[in-house]
């Protein structure tokens, strides 16, 4: 990013919820091109790049482009990509502790039950997590 281009972010601070607090310089660059080096264009051209700047960090380290519509607020694409935080955590704690990737069978139907009781199970588990966090916050 050249100069010119720092001076049109915008900071945003977002909480961060179970990751502990928001140490971070997180900043939004509104452009009228798509990124045609990654081959994406979205909504009549617009695209957004989000950078991520930890504190004491020199430079951004992590960057994320969107072709949401430019009237999507900083704040909202900012969550949206965090979000994938708990995507991937989700998915580790469904393959490692409730065996999403065990099933061994070979047909489809099979397959389908054995995801069905899994997420089942998940949607279970996370019942109780949030039933068991509110009485002992009472």
């Amino acid at each position: 990013m050249g100069a010119r281009s720092r001076e049109r972010l915008s900071p945003c601070d977002v909480a961060r919820g179970n990751q502990g607090p928001d140490e971070q310089s997180l900043r939004g660059l509104a452009g009228a091109a798509g990124p045609q080096a990654f081959g994406r264009q979205g909504a009549a051209g617009a695209w957004w790049l989000i950078a991520e700047q930890p504190e004491g960090e020199p430079r951004p380290t992590k960057y994320v482009f969107s072709n949401r519509p430019p009237r999507t607020s900083l704040k909202r694409l900012v969550a949206i990509a965090k979000s994938r935080w708990w995507i991937e955590h989700s998915y580790r704690e469904l393959k490692d502790v409730l065996g999403l990737g065990h099933f061994e069978g070979r047909s489809w139907r099979g397959w389908q039950h054995h995801v069905a009781l899994v997420l089942l199970a998940y949607a279970l588990l996370q019942h109780v997590r949030r039933r068991s966090s509110t009485k002992g916050a009472a």
